[in-house]
């Protein structure tokens, strides 16, 4: 996924949360970023730069109260306003209340407001086709995030799924990979999960806007696609790291294999 020192910031503010919390209560955790010099003097009196949970324990009071997913955090890094999005294994239940949420609390505090210009999205449950939909396109048109990451383990479990990556070619949100720095080439492969034979046909001419096929993975329920959009799956390119500066700007990005 991303470099373990993000990993373990995620984690650390996953354990300040209460065994269970009001659902969408936002918690305005910038303690976390005095720690380790993680932002300069200047960034620290910035109030649209912070750490803060959007949403956790959607499932409270409902039929979901004990899933794990549904329940999972959804962590916002925002550097001067552009944002990080990191979704653990958020569904739908999660993002519609989060996203309803934020019509009725317009004048909220900035790190309440309704999340915009996301600069990276790492995405929900490995990039997976969520029978709640936490992926769709509702969620994605809303965040159009410039930059996907998707951590998804290199062995078939139907992450990444083909509907994710037809929902980025309907909302046409994703930069093109030459304005990132890369380590190698500009065009890469992503590998998704199409568990039919019968459906590559389909997959192929459904993802060609932004995809060419290459070939079926030595796995066969998985394709390999190259694209020049900025989706990354750490399946297909190892440990991935962004690099921002304080301001919230993307200034470097590698892949390391």
């Amino acid at each position: 996924m991303w470099k373990e020192e993000g990993k373990e910031l995620y984690e650390e503010v996953l354990n300040r949360l209460p065994p269970r919390i009001v659902h969408f209560i936002t918690h305005y955790a910038i303690d976390l970023l005095l720690k380790d010099g993680f932002l300069d003097a200047e960034s620290l009196h910035n109030p649209h730069t912070f750490l803060s949970i959007l949403c956790a324990n959607a499932g409270v009071g409902t039929s979901y109260e004990n899933d794990e997913n549904t329940n999972s955090a959804i962590v916002r890094l925002s550097l001067n306003g552009k944002n990080i999005l990191i979704m653990g294994d958020a569904s739908a239940i999660a993002t519609r209340r989060y996203l309803i949420d934020c019509r009725k609390n317009l004048t909220a505090a900035p790190h309440q407001q309704p999340l915009q210009n996301v600069q990276l999205s790492v995405f929900s449950h490995h990039g997976a086709k969520d029978k709640d939909g936490s992926n769709d396109g509702l969620w994605l048109s809303k965040k159009g995030p410039h930059h996907v990451a998707i951590s998804a383990g290199y062995r078939y479990n139907g992450h990444p799924d083909l509907a994710l990556f037809q929902e980025f070619i309907l909302i046409d949100c994703l930069r093109d990979t030459e304005n990132d720095v890369f380590l190698l080439e500009d065009l890469h492969s992503v590998t998704i999960g199409i568990p039919d034979f019968k459906d590559i046909e389909y997959a192929k001419g459904q993802l060609s806007p932004i995809f060419e096929f290459m070939a079926i993975d030595k796995n066969p329920k998985w394709s390999i696609f190259t694209t020049k959009k900025s989706i990354y799956s750490t399946a297909s390119s190892g440990d991935l790291r962004y690099v921002f500066k304080a301001d919230g700007s993307l200034v470097d990005f590698s892949r390391e294999y």
